[in-house]
């Protein structure tokens, strides 16, 4: 059996290619999933100005 010097930059490669596939995996489960039951609530920005609107507001 031979032994191969495995380059560290063959790895690094590897292991982003993988996150970068584990994140596509999670962020079209989270278009299916979770953007239906968004619909009702409000967005995340309109949430934030109303944060913002109220923390000015001094309440």
């Amino acid at each position: 059996m031979e032994i191969y010097e495995i380059n560290p930059l063959i790895i690094i490669l590897i292991i982003a290619a993988g996150v970068i596939i584990i994140g596509l995996i999670r962020y079209l489960i989270y278009i299916k999933i979770e953007k239906p039951k968004e619909v009702k609530e409000k967005s995340f920005i309109e949430k934030a100005d109303e944060e913002i609107a109220r923390l000015k507001s001094g309440d």
